[in-house]
Order: C-alpha cells, then structure tokens, then sequence
C-alpha cells in the first residue's frame, strides 16, 4: 500500500515476490504477475476477443491466457493466494502485502477449509512436512491423511493474521 492509501494489486504481488524469491518459480504466481488469466474460471472467457497472444499449460493442468489489456483484479490475487496462505513462510508477507485482501483471503482459506472431511489424524507414521515450494498446503495435508497437522498449521496462521488484522474480528 502506498503512503496515500491507494493499494494496486500488480504493485502488491510484486512487492510479495520480492519478499519471497522463491515463489518467482510457481506457475500461478509468474502468470498472475504477467496478467494472466484462468482460461474457464468465468464469464470473462465468453467476452474474450482474439487478441491474446499464447495460451500457456500450467504443470497444474489448467489452461491460462496471456491477457495484454486486462488489469489484475483483487479476487485473481485471492484466488491464487488463498493456497499459500496457511504455510508458515508466508502467512506473514501475504498479510503485509495483501493487508486490504486480507478478509477476502482468510474467508477464502476458511471456504477451502470447510471442505476437508476431518481435521484428525489418520495417519500415524512420521511423513515428511511441507516443503517452501509446495504452496497447496489444504490439498498436501489432506492428501496424507494429516488433518491435526493441518489444524494446527490453519490455527497458527489464524493468530498470526489476527495480530497483523485485529479488524478482521469485527
């Protein structure tokens, strides 16, 4: 956010990548920083004209047009950084950088989040934790049957944005 109040979304992934090098290499993150957009996640694709220059395939499998005109809107930053934002590296620089979104992010985290099927444990071996490039922490949780490990990690990144947010509990 700059000094008058005003928050740009381009500025603010920007200064979120700056902060967190690493993510430079995530797909979803150089799309959304070049102004790329989902190719079938809205009406938008129905009004698209032919003057978008590549078509680029994300290892995700989804399909991302390069959108030359568009600006970045606040719910394509919410959408991509709702993934990364309950891993204990970067709850903290999304809440800096994003700190206007924040209410939309943590509602998103919070959607995605009442979709898992159970928070407890149901893998008992010790299986690795998550590493600074996987940014689907919901999914690589889920996925391993760690539920209390999820919890745990949903619960510290929900102190952390409220001491960053206390205006998030009003």
């Amino acid at each position: 956010m700059s000094f008058d109040g005003s928050f740009v979304c381009e500025a603010a992934l920007q200064r979120f990548l700056a902060r967190c090098p690493n993510l430079r290499l995530n797909s979803r993150l150089v799309a959304l920083s070049q102004k790329v957009r989902p190719l079938f996640s809205s009406s938008r694709f129905l009004s698209l004209e032919f003057r978008f220059l590549s078509l680029l395939f994300d290892f995700c499998g989804q399909f991302w047009w390069f959108d030359q005109g568009g600006a970045l809107t606040a719910d394509d930053v919410v959408a991509v950084i709702a993934d990364p934002f309950l891993h204990p590296s970067y709850t903290i620089p999304i809440m800096g950088c994003f700190r206007p979104l924040c209410r939309k992010i943590v509602e998103r985290v919070v959607a995605k989040l009442s979709s898992v099927p159970s928070l407890e444990s149901e893998s008992h071996e010790v299986v690795e934790e998550i590493g600074e490039d996987d940014l689907h922490v919901i999914d690589f949780y889920v996925e391993r049957g760690r539920g209390l490990r999820l919890h745990e990690l949903a619960s510290l990144a929900f102190c952390r944005t409220l001491d960053l947010a206390p205006f998030l509990l009003g």
